[in-house]
This record gives C-alpha cells, sequence and structure tokens, in this order.
C-alpha cells in the first residue's frame, strides 16, 4: 500500500471514530435531558420538596390554629382564681391602738367607796349609804391628828405649821350633820364633772376620782387651820383643843362641822 494512501485511511478512521464519540455523546446528552422531563411527577414534587426542605424558613408567621387551646386554658385559670380583696374594703392598723387603749376598761376595778366618790365628782346626789362611805374615810384620816399638839396642815396650794396649846381631842359627833354647823370656809369642793367628762379612758376617770378623793380628805386640815386662827384671834386658844365634829355635805361640797 502506498504511504499516501495509508494516511488519507488513517485520517479518515480518525474522523470516523471523532464523529462516532461526539454523537455518542450528543445522544447521551439527549438520553440525559429526556431522563429529567420523562420522570413521573411524583418524583418531580419529591425532589422539589427536599429543595424547599434544606432551604431555611423565611416566613416566621405563627400558626394560629393552636392559640385557641391556650387562650381557654388562662380564661379556665383566671376565671378560678380568688379575686384579690380591694383596698377599700380593708380596716387600717389604727383600729387594733383603739382597742389597746379600751383593755384597760375591762382590767379597772372600782371599789364601793371609790364608785361613791366618783358620782361625787360627776355632780350626782349621793344616798345616805354613799354619804356615809365618804364620810367614813375622812374621819378615818382626822384620826392622825388626834392627841398632837403641833400639826402640819395643807390644803390647796396653802400650807402651814400650826400648833395647839393642848393636845388634839376629837371626837365624832355623828348627830351633828346639819349645815349649820358647818365651820366658816372650811370645805372642799369634789365637782371634776368636766375632767371625767373630756378623759380618754376609765383609766384617767381613775386618776382624776383619785386625785379629787385625797383633795377633799383635808378638808380636815383646812378646818382645824381656821378654828386655829379664830380661837388665836380671840385668845382663847387654850379652848380650841377639844374638838366635836363631823362631815356634811352639800351637792359637790364636803363641809367641817363643829359644834361652836
Amino acid at each position: 500500500m502506498d504511504t499516501s494512501e495509508t494516511t488519507t485511511t488513517i485520517k479518515k478512521s480518525s474522523q470516523t471514530v471523532s464523529e462516532t464519540s461526539k454523537a455518542k455523546t450528543t445522544k447521551k446528552s439527549t438520553v440525559s435531558s429526556k431522563d429529567v422531563s420523562l420522570r413521573p411527577p411524583q418524583e418531580q414534587t419529591k425532589q422539589q420538596s427536599y429543595s424547599q426542605t434544606a432551604k431555611p424558613q423565611e416566613n416566621t408567621e405563627v400558626d394560629t390554629t393552636q392559640i385557641p387551646a391556650v387562650t381557654t386554658t388562662q380564661q379556665k385559670q383566671t376565671a378560678t382564681a380568688p379575686p384579690k380583696p380591694s383596698t377599700a374594703t380593708q380596716k387600717p392598723q389604727t383600729t387594733t391602738a383603739k382597742q389597746s387603749t379600751t383593755e384597760p376598761q375591762n382590767t379597772m376595778q372600782w371599789s364601793e367607796p371609790m364608785k361613791a366618790w366618783r358620782k361625787l365628782c360627776e355632780g350626782k346626789s349621793l344616798s345616805d349609804d354613799e354619804q356615809n362611805l365618804i364620810r367614813s374615810e375622812i374621819l378615818e384620816y382626822a384620826k392622825s391628828f388626834n392627841g398632837k399638839r403641833d400639826i402640819h396642815v395643807s390644803f390647796g396650794i396653802d400650807e402651814y405649821d400650826i400648833f395647839y396649846e393642848k393636845p388634839l381631842d376629837l371626837t365624832v359627833r355623828n348627830d351633828m350633820t346639819d349645815l349649820s354647823y358647818a365651820h366658816m370656809d372650811a370645805y372642799a369642793d369634789a365637782d371634776s364633772r368636766w375632767l371625767i367628762d373630756h378623759a380618754g379612758n376609765e383609766g384617767e376617770i381613775y386618776s382624776i376620782v383619785s386625785e379629787t378623793r385625797e383633795k377633799c380628805l383635808h378638808v380636815i386640815d383646812y378646818g382645824l387651820f381656821n378654828r386655829w386662827e379664830i380661837y388665836s384671834g380671840n385668845n382663847v386658844l387654850k379652848y380650841a383643843s377639844d374638838i366635836e365634829f363631823n362631815v356634811g355635805f352639800d351637792g359637790t361640797a364636803i363641809w367641817f362641822l363643829t359644834e361652836d
């Protein structure tokens, strides 16, 4: 075979192989394209679904179909919860302070003589028994001067040291109750009604009555001072030591009663 013919044959063979290879490639590409287009719709949908799930969800809107169940539970809890008490119905703590101030009223004990003194301080009329309760306390106090010659007397804001020429001999005259025996200016007023009306509690009233009682006991001091003053002025003090006396009542005033 001639060399030129051989070369030509080789070129033709190479061209044929190239065209054959090119044809196969074209056919393969065609088939691949056909395979995609000829896939069933289900597989295409599945592939699209996989593609969508692979991407992050951009729509963050909440599914409102599940909200009613949660809202219903919250409403149920709210309906069953007990209502909070209104601040307008709450009582202030100052009520306990009032109760603490009234507790002494329940424990305050009034003796029968103190009840009579209180009635006198309130300006009320006293029965004979109530007068005797008060009178007996004043007469008991008068015994503290019996047998003394030099005595210290106090009444109101006044205080004096006086002396009798003989020791005092005090004798009670129970029949002497008429105010015609009243010693001049020798009385004590037990009217504390205004103070009692403005007292805050029972304890304050008890203190007022006790102070008034103490003041009224000193009607004896006042009577002995006035007697000493009168007899001294008349230079007959030696007759002043023997005293028959009693206690009389005139409303809220308590008088020192003597024979002369």
